[in-house]
């Protein structure tokens, strides 16, 4: 019985002891993944680090480093996707991704990271709105416009190119406002 019951707990710590290891292992594929530029991979294996972390019931200083590491690298995954698809103006999908990097900073207590991500989606924002402006789609423009003036309250070009487009819209009051 000494025996058996001694096999259970070497068989518990071992299994305790391949997750812990496993957690680490599958940081540093998602970290190698990030650095071959397989962002998408890298998302879902620093996510699957994140998860399991929460499993473990007495983490390692290796296992901290790997979360840890996780949280930051996951940032800029979202963050690099995000910069690709602005540069392809795909700025629909850049707000999606410079959104989810500025959610998990936030999530992750990293403001400065979070901001950062919420000037970009602020950016691509002015940049879709431009096109719409310049094109004399003021309504489609008030409309993206303020989509950006939400997510970043101190780009002052947006702000400007917003009360622009009410004027155009002959709205201006609403113009007066943003001023």
């Amino acid at each position: 019985m000494k025996k058996l019951f001694l096999t259970v707990v070497a068989l518990l710590g071992a299994t305790t002891l391949f997750a812990q290891t496993d957690i680490v292992a599958t940081f540093q594929q998602g970290q190698a993944s990030a650095k071959a530029g397989n962002l998408e991979q890298a998302i879902e294996q620093l996510n699957i680090v994140i998860d399991e972390y929460y499993n473990i019931d007495e983490p390692t200083s290796n296992d901290e480093k790997a979360f840890a590491g996780a949280k930051n690298y996951i940032v800029k995954c979202y963050n690099m996707l995000g910069g690709r698809a602005y540069n392809a103006k795909d700025y629909d999908t850049a707000v999606e991704y410079f959104t989810s990097a500025a959610d998990n900073a936030e999530l992750f207590d990293n403001i400065a990271e979070a901001n950062k991500n919420r000037q970009f989606v602020g950016k691509c924002y002015e940049a879709k709105g431009a096109t719409a402006f310049n094109d004399g789609d003021y309504a489609t423009a008030i409309e993206v416009f303020s989509k950006g003036y939400a997510a970043d309250k101190r780009n002052t070009a947006m702000a400007l190119n917003l009360a622009e487009s009410y004027f155009k819209s002959d709205m201006y009051q609403e113009g007066m406002k943003i001023c």
